[in-house]
């Protein structure tokens, strides 16, 4: 379960893996991957948490799959969140103003 959920989580930040097929990936793919989330095994917690994140980041951030994850408990949720958002500022970073020369 866990390579399987790292696997998701990678092919889910691939450049190829647009909205419209993360759509149709959270419909197939939440159900499973957020039972993953409250697995007793914690690298399958660790990796169903970066899977949701990263079908998150696919989707267009926290919101496409807020409504999904509102069985995991709410420290599950808030590490999820911070993971689609790190990663959404990590691949934005914020670009300072050219100086005004005159």
């Amino acid at each position: 379960a866990a390579a399987t959920n790292i696997w998701l989580a990678a092919a889910a930040d691939a450049p190829e893996f647009c909205k419209a097929t993360a759509a149709a990936a959270h419909k197939a793919l939440l159900p499973a991957v957020v039972k993953c989330a409250d697995h007793k095994e914690p690298d399958v917690r660790a990796a169903a948490i970066e899977a949701l994140a990263a079908l998150g980041r696919a989707g267009g951030g926290w919101r496409s799959i807020a409504r999904h994850v509102d069985a995991l408990d709410e420290a599950k949720k808030a590490k999820v969140e911070e993971a689609c958002g790190a990663a959404r500022a990590a691949m934005n970073p914020t670009v300072a103003a050219p100086k005004n020369s005159g």
